[in-house]
């Protein structure tokens, strides 16, 4: 089992759209359809050579039975393959990625495309006491986006009460979240500039209301024209006298990725070039009060399996859930500044939650690439208390 490396050929993702913004008309199915299909023509595999599909998608209500298999088929993968969906919070995208490394190394599967959807703009509200009759009384709505996300059920929090707590703890200062997501805007505007994104962006024809077409194709959530001024006069937004803001906080979005996993054996049988090997993985668990540390275990972990130390990594991926959250583990783990988040990162291209740790993925190997480094890992932070982490190694040619 250890001794099958596993690769990622290729993959593509949607544009990042805002919450109601130029995806809100589409489905998760319609954006999840689009990813693959970019996936499958970017990579060079024919849909007949997939074996298994894996989805990360962490906002489910609604959806449809099994989502991941509706995408599947719809966007033309035989009806022989089986296709199944992950839900692990924000982690559900990374998580599918093992799981598919975990096929291919056990033999079950040679090729598995995997990753992650979300579209926040149709979540709907639910009804939990109508079924059965209310008889008396208000009908209450729900919103599911906070029943299945935005709320710990474990500690009935937002998560932006629990990562203000976060803060306070770890001693991370509002001056400290300013500045990172200024930067994080900045370095997503820079990487929109020069080309980076449009690497791995697969265009949604979208049509309009007089009949003609338009693409879209670039990220819809990032602010170019924030600075620390604007940033410094927003409003603590979860708790009266905490740190959290709006600005520091990840943007509601819509999105959707897919990568192809493969063993290194069928890669060199259909003659195709890898961009990364996946080295290792884990998750870890952590008080749920405290989940945005969760990458920490994960990442260390994840080290240790691969015989590795934070020497050996050039570059890091720390899922901005929140700009105190990732200074967390910056400061917990000692980091290097200049190499997390190099491209920006949710707080400017927004966490469309399920997608997002596919999105890392596919990205880790362009950057890594880039900047002519070699081994990059990935991190991300969940709901209930998670951490899932990855390290992947640049194919060099």
């Amino acid at each position: 089992m250890a001794d099958r490396e596993v690769v990622i050929i290729n993959g593509a993702r949607t544009a990042i759209g805002r919450f109601g913004g130029a995806l809100k008309n589409l489905t998760v199915i319609d954006i999840g359809v689009a990813a693959v299909q970019g996936a499958l023509e970017r990579s060079g595999v024919k849909p007949e050579d997939i074996d298994e599909v894996i989805i990360g998608h962490a906002r489910q209500a609604g959806t449809g039975p099994n989502a991941a298999r509706i995408v599947s088929v719809k966007a033309g993968i035989p009806s022989s393959v089986p296709a199944f969906g992950v839900q692990q919070a924000c982690i559900s995208g990374l998580q599918a990625i093992m799981l598919a490394t975990n096929s291919i190394k056990l033999g079950h599967s040679k090729v598995v495309l995997a990753g992650g959807m979300e579209h926040h703009s149709s979540i709907p509200y639910l009804s939990l006491n109508t079924r059965w009759g209310a008889r008396l009384g208000d009908m209450v709505l729900e919103d599911a986006m906070f029943r299945d996300g935005y709320r710990c059920g474990i500690e009935d929090k937002l998560m932006g009460e629990l990562t203000d707590g976060l803060a306070q703890k770890y001693g991370i200062s509002r001056a400290e979240q300013d500045q990172f997501a200024l930067e994080s805007q900045q370095k997503a505007d820079a990487a929109k500039r020069n080309g980076f994104y449009a690497k791995v962006i697969v265009p949604i024809e979208m049509k309009q209301k007089d009949g003609s077409s338009l693409l879209f194709q670039e990220d819809e959530h990032p602010r170019s024209d924030t600075t620390l001024e604007r940033l410094a006069k927003l409003s603590p937004a979860f708790t009266k006298d905490g740190t959290i803001t709006a600005g520091t906080s990840s943007g509601i979005t819509d999105a959707a990725c897919a990568l192809i996993v493969m063993s290194k054996e069928r890669a060199d049988e259909l003659k195709l070039k890898p961009l990364a090997f996946i080295r290792s993985y884990a998750t870890a668990a952590v008080e749920p009060k405290y989940f945005g540390i969760g990458p920490v275990p994960a990442a260390r972990k994840a080290l240790q399996s691969a015989g590795l130390t934070l020497d050996d990594i050039d570059l890091i991926e720390v899922n901005e859930a929140f700009a105190a959250q990732v200074l967390t583990v910056i400061k917990e783990m000692k980091l290097d500044k200049s190499k997390v988040n190099v491209h920006g990162g949710a707080i400017a291209l927004g966490h469309p939650t399920g997608m997002s740790g596919a999105r890392l993925a596919l990205e880790m190997p362009y950057a890594l690439e880039e900047r002519n480094g070699r081994c990059g890992i990935v991190t991300i932070c969940g709901n209930g208390g998670h951490g899932g982490a990855m390290i992947l190694e640049r194919v060099r040619y």
